[in-house]
């Protein structure tokens, strides 16, 4: 029988999942979406098969749905996470997957209660055939135990309504996950300058220091109001050499110049993360992104808000 999959949230994410969803082969089903702005359902074009729940109670109610796939506003993700997980159903969920510690230790313990991991978060990085192949020349050794980085974050625009804390929580978050899993480090310290304000009060551009276990230093640029397009760099130095991002643009296919949004820079990885989750709930198994490796990148992004407001390094504490 098809894997019945149930999608919360039809803004932009949600249209990028449902659009990689239904061109899986016979293996899954699309059972339904739920949002509570109609214009959205609307510009989406769903086939007949696919209904419109009112809300998220109706579709987490039903029977044939057993994946969730959560691409609701962040302040959101939480609310329908739990739920999702108190029907019993598994989890695809956007980043971020929450944005407190308390309402992670909410995840976590339903997950406990059900005793396996039902979660899978959407930090599509990993996925990305750039960094990917990044990864595996790091794991090779060929440019030697790793110094330090540089890696920038950079929008043409956002939202009049992103604060500082979005950031962290939205933006850099993406850095923080990301640098994790290509060092196989945590991350101790955070340090965040930046003293010009947009006309909505945004501190931007923003700079970013971090610290990690394995004696790294690594900056992150982020200016995400910059007009002139989407551009992710990151640069990794050794003690015999360096390799970045731009290294591998021929082979990947992957253009290193500006993209005009992030949703056409990551459009492939984006398809194989939401199809390496299918694969492992249909082999009932578990090698994406855990809520564990989500609750490391939020401490991260809570510590950043602190160093944000004081202005002083912080220490990174889990829990």
């Amino acid at each position: 029988m098809a894997l019945g999959v149930g999608v919360i949230g039809c803004g932009a994410m949600g249209r990028i999942h449902l659009r990689n969803l239904l061109a899986r082969p016979a293996d899954i089903r699309v059972v339904g979406v739920c949002d509570p702005r109609p214009d959205q359902i609307a510009a989406i074009g769903l086939p007949a098969e696919v209904a419109v729940f009112p809300d998220s109670r109706e579709l987490l109610g039903h029977p044939e749905i057993g994946l969730v796939v959560v691409a609701s506003p962040a302040s959101l993700h939480s609310s329908d996470v739990v739920s999702a997980l108190e029907a019993g159903k598994l989890v695809y969920c956007e980043k971020p997957l929450v944005t407190s510690m308390e309402d992670h230790r909410r995840i976590t313990a339903l997950e406990t209660h059900h005793g396996r991991a039902m979660v899978w978060v959407g930090f599509m990085r990993r996925f990305d055939p750039a960094f990917q192949a990044l990864k595996a020349d790091l794991d090779s050794g060929a440019i030697g135990p790793i110094s330090h980085g540089i890696l920038s974050h950079r929008n043409p625009s956002v939202p009049e309504s992103f604060t500082d804390a979005d950031y962290m929580l939205e933006t850099f978050i993406h850095e923080f996950d990301a640098l994790r899993w290509l060092l196989d480090v945590e991350i101790e310290t955070i340090t965040v300058g930046g003293k010009r304000r947009t006309n909505s009060g945004l501190m931007d551009p923003q700079f970013v220091t971090l610290t990690t276990n394995g004696g790294q230093r690594v900056m992150i640029d982020g200016h995400i109001t910059n007009g002139y397009g989407y551009d992710i760099r990151c640069e990794l130095v050794g003690e015999r050499g360096s390799r970045s991002l731009v290294d591998y643009a021929e082979e990947t296919g992957i253009s290193a110049a500006p993209h005009a949004t992030w949703a056409t820079r990551f459009s492939g990885a984006y398809r194989t993360a939401i199809d390496a989750c299918i694969d492992d709930v249909l082999a009932q198994r578990h090698t994406g992104v855990t809520s564990r490796e989500a609750e490391r990148a939020l401490a991260v992004a809570l510590s950043g808000i602190e160093a944000q407001r004081t202005g002083r390094t912080v220490s990174v504490g889990v829990g």
